[in-house]
């Protein structure tokens, strides 16, 4: 069997929400797993115990660690890259990009794969859904489940989108990422909040989520959005900002509700319960699809890349009138 290197962010073992690409490789290949933590640089270490081994692939997720360093140490024969729009850097930062040129990248937003075939990239596109819920409530339609995770998504900004509609609950999970500041609810948000800021088993935050007929979609952006798509794939109503990836799954008004984060205003929230019915019908459907094509991603982990490589180097060459150092200093290094 073909051996893999997956390097994928160490975030993820807690979160197992990359569980389901392991499942899908382990038909072609024997997995072996690298997690960092790119905030700490500690590639060097987690590497040691790969020095010196052959990878018929090397799988980086999310992460875009150094090409340069990663072959001090293995040496593979294809590379792959699943990046994440909510994480990734501006396809304007060429230099940041370049040493992936070879790459076979699969995106899981729609809004990046664009973007990257426009930059000259080989680039598959692959929209993932979770399987729905066999048997789940409607919920409360007065009542909202809300993952407080981003000081930009807080409890004030959803009391204005729901500023009219009388709500009963709005359930709080108090479990902010990194750095991240909770904001106090203003007097008139404050009467009908509940919290919980810990969850021992999933099965409990599930059933929190279950007596609310919406759900706030935490986060400005997402790479795939397992959060949310979770909630829509339990028939709740998702509130999300107007961004990716959440909008490419939102019909805002059929299957749940966009807003705009810059500039958010009161939603005109309409037959609750008809939206429900609408956002399960959408994610059986595409979970069908993603049953019928999840094995694509085995195919073009083997095929040769079509990277368009006079568009990549045009894109250095504008980058260079810019930053004539960073992009001189990219060329020379992955040359």
């Amino acid at each position: 069997m073909k051996q893999l290197l997956f390097i994928g962010h160490k975030f993820h073992t807690k979160t197992k929400s990359c569980d389901f690409l392991f499942e899908i490789l382990e038909q072609e290949y024997q997995v072996e797993k690298c997690f960092v933590n790119p905030y700490f640089k500690d590639l060097d270490i987690t590497m040691r115990e790969f020095a010196g081994r052959k990878f018929d692939v090397l799988l980086c997720w999310q992460v875009m660690p150094d090409l340069v360093e990663i072959k001090n140490y293995i040496s593979y024969n294809q590379g792959v890259f699943f990046p994440m729009y909510d994480g990734c850097p501006s396809l304007r930062k060429m230099e940041k990009w370049y040493q992936f040129r070879d790459f076979q990248i699969i995106s899981f937003s729609q809004t990046l794969y664009d973007a990257l075939r426009k930059a000259g990239f080989s680039a598959e596109y692959i929209q993932f859904f979770p399987k729905p819920s066999e048997d789940t409530h409607e919920g409360d339609d007065h009542s909202v489940f809300f993952w407080n995770r981003r000081e930009a998504i807080n409890v004030n900004l959803v009391g204005k989108l729901f500023a009219k509609y009388p709500l009963k609950l709005l359930h709080i999970h108090k479990a902010l990422d990194p750095n991240q500041v909770y904001e106090e609810p203003k007097k008139q948000y404050a009467e009908h909040i509940e919290y919980s800021t810990w969850y021992e088993q999933k099965a409990e935050m599930i059933k929190d989520i279950e007596k609310c007929a919406f759900y706030i979609s935490p986060r400005e952006k997402e790479g795939i959005g397992m959060s949310f798509l979770e909630a829509m794939a339990m028939g709740r109503v998702v509130v999300a900002p107007n961004q990716a990836t959440m909008n490419e799954y939102i019909r805002h008004g059929e299957n749940g509700y966009l807003y705009n984060l810059n500039n958010p205003c009161e939603l005109k929230i309409g037959d609750i319960r008809k939206i429900q019915k609408n956002c399960m019908e959408f994610m059986k459907t595409g979970y069908d699809n993603w049953l019928q094509n999840k094995d694509k991603i085995l195919v073009w982990i083997e095929q040769e890349g079509n990277a368009n490589r006079l568009k990549i180097q045009l894109g250095m060459l504008r980058r260079f009138f810019f930053h004539p150092i960073k992009v001189v200093r990219t060329w020379l290094k992955y040359r």
